[in-house]
């Protein structure tokens, strides 16, 4: 697929200002379902159509990707491993 030089500046320049949290910088306060694909979406929406879905999270809890929320609360090492899974998921 051909692509003009003008696309390929702004694909890179939203890659160069791509960043993920740091795990120390996740929540740790307990997120509900929502909030947590809000949140992710919001840190993966530049590098386009890696969206997560709260059906996604739920059956990654059922699989056992990730452990059950905590009376409807997820975590920082969940939100970790959600990233992860968004990520690689796409790869």
């Amino acid at each position: 697929v051909y692509m003009d030089t003008n696309m390929k500046s702004k694909i890179a320049e939203k890659i160069k200002e791509f960043r993920l949290p740091e795990y120390r910088d996740l929540p740790n306060v307990g997120l509900y379902l929502d909030q947590v694909t809000k949140y992710i979406n919001g840190f993966l929406a530049p590098l386009g159509c890696m969206e997560i879905t709260p059906s996604m999270v739920s059956n990654y809890v059922k699989k056992g990707v990730i452990d059950s929320p905590v009376k409807k609360l997820y975590y920082a090492e969940q939100i970790g491993y959600l990233f992860f899974v968004s990520i690689a998921k796409k790869n």
